[in-house]
């Protein structure tokens, strides 16, 4: 999703079809108001002048977002939610709305709230509470003995078989599919 900034932007760049669209009206009031502000070059007319002469506010801010994610699960910056940032682009790694977000789909909002938890690691796993509490990464395990992740979890635990074995036609080989 796009930021506010982003947003209140591309409306603020709107206005341009409203000069575009009465730049031929003889003794337009608006025009003329913003023909003096343009000649007196102000701040808002400089402002705006800029902001039509941009692209695609919207996904310009979407990109620069998604490039933010990608450089903070590389570990580019200064974030120490690096590991956060990594598991979301394991999986999401194309930045895509999910389906389960898009329209009708049948899935009830318990289930999609879930799932929308483990997309953002804001569940209780060990992974993630041992962040919370400072665990070394290594020593964040599942009951089974292996470190517990969210792909893990999914994919791959053995105490989570039985689940898995409800949903046959599901594969749960990559956690990026969901």
């Amino acid at each position: 999703m796009s930021s506010l900034v982003a947003r209140v932007k591309s409306a603020q760049k709107s206005l341009s079809r409203l000069l575009y669209s009465r730049e031929h009206i003889a003794d337009d009031p608006f025009m003329e108001i913003w023909k003096i502000c343009v000649n007196a070059q102000t701040k808002g007319a400089k402002y705006l002048m800029q902001l039509m002469s941009t692209g695609d506010i919207i996904q310009e801010d979407l990109e620069n977002r998604k490039q933010l994610v990608f450089n903070r699960a590389r570990g580019d910056d200064d974030s120490s939610h690096g590991t956060k940032f990594r598991t979301y682009v394991h999986i999401n790694p194309h930045m895509t709305v999910s389906p389960m977000y898009v329209g009708c789909t049948g899935i009830p909002d318990r289930d999609r709230v879930y799932a929308t938890r483990l997309r953002l690691s804001s569940h209780k796993l060990a992974i993630e509470t041992g962040r919370w509490s400072r665990i070394p990464r290594e020593d964040r395990l599942c009951p089974c003995g292996v470190i517990q992740m969210e792909e893990h979890v999914i994919c791959h635990c053995p105490l989570s078989d039985h689940i898995r074995s409800q949903f046959g036609t599901v594969s749960f080989s990559n956690i990026a599919v969901f």
